[in-house]
């Protein structure tokens, strides 16, 4: 439905309700010959329009001034914040199709294109179209995305956002003597500019109709954000009181109205500025400090004050990001035997080495290399350089010199571990893996021992030995192994040296059961070659010079080319005492329970099978155990005379399901087969494997026939 700007002049409010109706149905809303007669800027704001129609003859008249031609970029720079469409009308020549396109108006139609036509010429010149080239960048009126800092004159910056190169060049001539200016030309990449240099801008002028980001967007983004708020911002607009209340709003410090007057854009910025310095000036300063400091802190290890991982994970993977030449060197190093010195001398010493090694690192790298702690006793170190392999080799020879200190009696020395970038990494996880593997075998290899890593997919032999080594050192257990005829020890790990109260090379000159066991001859629990297999066989012995016991496992094996005896002896005394404990109160707790007076039984809840019947019940009835279970088959219910078995067991079933106890009276058959009359008190809990019943049994010899019966 199109409109025209005259329709509007002479009936507004019937045609507002009208078009508003039509609006709602889902017309499309056109407003044509906009510029032919009044044009009114609230005939914008009230009608509910989609396109914006520029009248051909507006179009020609302004376009042939020069003066007009802000006017026209308005216009279509305030369509297009109000989302609308613009399609200029009437366009006839080249100039005025450059300046719409510098303008950004999208749509344009007139001769310049073509004149009416029949539809099969449309069709044919339609098909044989073009598209028309875009306007470039540094030909527009407005550049999306563009920052220009003028030339810098060591003052404060005065950030100058407007769509308009021309408002821009205006203020900037004005005040370029007091600040150094900076022009924006949305309030995006404005807003990007303030969050970066927030601590070098005095104050902002700002635009509020602008393409991309407007005014009002830009001082909300301001508003949320703490660190931003304190800069003083003044809105030059030609948008009128309703745009300058809603500026205040949201926080603008003063109004500067188009065009300018340029005696009272002077005032006004010197008063904001002036303020503005008096309350925040030392609130930005403390403000900045604190930022700065805790960025600081965020990249420093705390006890060293070197880098931290996290830092030098970050720097690592941004050389490998942004440099084509990515040659470099990955070092990882730990302090050897650190947890000797923080046992033996406590943590305090501890961060002494930790400071000490650190130190030496900065001392013996360039400024521009990463050292940073990794953590604990861990450090790393990226040079961005290329070593030959002797002067790779050297460098790590003087590392492993000048790492080498004492705390206390305890030589403190360090483990090195190289990667080499490209070779083996070109990424951080990667060189600091490869690292971190060449560093696992130095530690293999020796204290105080470097390694370049190789590509290597296993650990060298030598490495694979002492890891052994310390696997078996490592073990709880004493292990030994001996010469199966002449008790010749050939191995012993650190175990079998404190069980034997010597070291290891005074144990490697004596027969086991001299140097393990104290013995002037073989041990009397020591198996006979002759009884010696491939398969373990496993004794307990009692030490001889001591409470102790151990559990001795031992067989044949292969050694070498023959055959030898390995042991594995375990102290066994804890859980010897702990079993004998044990075993001697079971046989307390028997004993109590077959003193106990009367019958003790427990049984199954469901399925009432007998687990326990003590020996004071059996003597009273007669039984033995193996007769016991032998008549009644290990169940409660058949101990019960058959007679009154129904009757007890509902009752018991009844009390139980009222509560965990019950009591009752029944008769149970003796060996000799006579009845006795007992009195059961139970009681139900509940077990692992179920519900469990503990019955108390007590014989009732007075009872009569007829309480019995009455019962």
């Amino acid at each position: 439905m199109e409109i025209t700007e005259t329709a509007y002049t002479e009936n507004p409010e019937q045609l507002i309700g009208i078009v508003t109706q039509l609006k709602d149905l889902g017309f499309i809303i056109e407003m044509d010959d906009f510029g032919s007669g009044y044009s009114s800027l609230n005939m914008l704001s009230e009608l509910p329009l989609d396109i914006l129609k520029l009248d051909m003859r507006f179009i020609q008249k302004e376009t042939d001034k020069d003066s007009s031609r802000n006017i026209l970029s308005f216009i279509i720079s305030l369509a297009k914040w109000m989302n609308l469409l613009v399609v200029a009308e009437g366009v006839e020549s080249h100039s005025q199709i450059e300046l719409l396109r510098n303008m950004d108006c999208t749509y344009v139609q007139g001769y310049y294109y073509a004149r009416p036509m029949p539809s099969t010429e449309f069709t044919t010149m339609l098909m044989n179209a073009q598209l028309a080239s875009p306007i470039s960048a540094a030909d527009r009126d407005w550049q999306e995305g563009a920052i220009h800092i003028r030339k810098d004159s060591g003052n404060e910056v005065m950030l100058i956002v407007d769509d308009i190169q021309l408002n821009r060049a205006i203020l900037a001539e004005y005040f370029q003597n007091a600040y150094t200016i900076v022009e924006a030309d949305n309030g995006e990449v404005a807003y990007h500019y303030i969050e970066e240099h927030f601590d070098e801008i005095a104050i902002i002028l700002l635009d509020l109709i602008m393409p991309v980001s407007d005014g009002f967007q830009l001082l909300k983004r301001l508003r949320s954000n703490p660190l931003l708020t304190t800069i003083p911002v003044i809105v030059t607009s030609q948008a009128g009181e309703t745009s300058e209340a809603q500026a205040f709003e949201l926080g603008a410090s003063d109004f500067i109205p188009k065009p300018y007057n340029m005696d009272i854009a002077i005032h006004r910025v010197q008063n904001v500025t002036a303020r503005n310095a008096i309350q925040t000036l030392e609130r930005e300063k403390r403000m900045l400090t604190k930022m700065k400091q805790l960025a600081l802190e965020a990249k420093l290890d705390q006890l060293t004050g070197i880098y931290n991982r996290m830092e030098m994970e970050r720097q690592v993977q941004e050389f490998f990001l942004t440099n084509e030449d990515q040659t470099a060197i990955f070092f990882m190093l730990d302090i050897d035997n650190f947890k000797a010195i923080n046992d033996r001398f406590g943590h305090d010493q501890g961060d002494v080495a930790i400071r000490r090694v650190a130190n030496t690192l900065q001392t013996m790298f360039r400024e521009d290399d990463l050292v940073c702690r990794m953590g604990g006793d861990e450090f790393a170190v990226f040079m961005r350089a290329q070593f030959t392999h002797v002067q790779l080799i050297h460098r790590l020879e003087q590392m492993s010199t000048k790492l080498r200190f004492k705390i206390g009696h305890i030589e403190v020395t360090c483990s090195i571990g190289v990667c080499i970038s490209p070779n083996y990494g070109t990424e951080y996880q990667d060189v600091y893996h490869n690292a971190d593997v060449a560093l696992l075998t130095a530690k293999r290899l020796g204290k105080n021992r470097y390694h370049i890593f190789g590509g290597e997919a296993r650990l060298p032999d030598q490495v694979i030995h002492r890891n052994l080594d310390w696997l078996l050192d490592e073990s709880s257990d004493a292990i030994v192994v001996i010469d199966p005829e002449t008790y010749e020890i050939y191995y012993l790990n650190d175990a079998a040296c404190t069980l034997s109260g010597k070291n290891k090379e005074t144990c490697l000159s004596l027969p086991c059961y001299k140097a393990i066991w104290n013995n002037s001859k073989p041990c009397s629990h020591c198996v006979h070659i002759s009884k010696l297999t491939h398969d373990y066989c496993e004794h307990e012995i009692q030490s001889e010079y001591s409470e102790n016991s151990y559990i001795i496992k031992g067989k044949l094996i292969d050694w070498g080319d023959q055959q030898a005896r390995i042991q594995y002896i375990q102290d066994n005394t804890n859980r010897a005492r702990i079993s004998r404990k044990t075993e001697s109160l079971a046989k307390d707790r028997q004993l109590l329970l077959d003193l106990l007076p009367g019958g003790l039984i427990r049984y199954n809840a469901s399925t009432l099978v007998l687990t326990f019947i003590n020996e004071n019940m059996l003597n009273n009835l007669g039984y033995d155990q193996d007769t016991f279970h032998l008549k009644y088959r290990h169940r409660f219910d058949l101990m019960i005379r058959p007679e009154a078995r129904t009757r007890v067991l509902e009752e018991i079933q009844e009390q139980l399901a009222h509560g965990d106890t019950y009591t009752c009276i029944y008769p149970i058959e003796r060996m000799d087969g006579s009845f006795c009359t007992v009195y059961s008190t139970g009681r139900y809990t509940s077990g692992p494997t179920g519900g469990e019943i503990y019955a108390n049994l007590m014989e009732v010899p007075q009872i009569t026939k007829k309480k019995l019966a009455d019962v």
